[in-house]
């Protein structure tokens, strides 16, 4: 037999094009591994309940702005590093005062979510207390059954805020 019959041929893991072949369906493996276990091990955060029922109750929401803002009502919201809050209300028409709540919604953690009912000091002066107040961006939002006032603010440890009607 003669030399030039004979073919060198490389081992298998000497082809660079076959490297590439076998790594795009490792890589798929590994990443679809990868997303799988985050998916598993994080909760998501539900963002409503009952979507249906709180899309039905929009409209009360909506009448309570519209309240706030015919009676032009504003609060003066004091928060201080141990947590007490106090709430001064101003309106130019005289506003039923039910039992006034102040929440605190964090816009992407709702585990910080607080929630404190107002106890009144004198006519327009309540005062309360919040459990774990964090400084950070939240939503501030003070109601009653009949009225409601909202709106975001970067709040440190001791703050005044003012809370004014929603706009249209």
């Amino acid at each position: 037999m003669s030399n030039e019959n004979q073919s060198t041929t490389k081992p298998w893991y000497r082809y660079g094009l076959l490297w590439l072949v076998i790594s795009i369906p490792v890589a798929s493996v590994i990443s679809s591994a990868v997303l799988i276990t985050v998916a598993t091990t994080h909760k998501d955060g539900m963002v409503v309940d009952d979507y249906y029922k709180q899309g039905k109750a929009i409209n009360q929401v909506l009448v309570r702005d519209d309240f706030a803002r015919a009676a032009d009502i504003h609060a003066q919201i004091q928060f201080s590093p141990a947590g007490l809050v106090k709430v001064q209300l101003k309106a130019k028409q005289p506003i039923l005062l039910g039992p006034l709540t102040l929440k605190l919604v964090h816009s992407i953690k709702p585990q910080l979510d607080q929630m404190t009912l107002l106890k009144a000091e004198s006519p327009y002066h309540f005062i309360g207390h919040l459990k774990d107040f964090r400084p950070g961006r939240w939503y501030v939002q003070l109601e009653t059954p009949q009225w409601r006032l909202l709106s975001r603010y970067r709040l440190t440890s001791s703050q005044h805020i003012e809370l004014k009607p929603v706009s249209k």
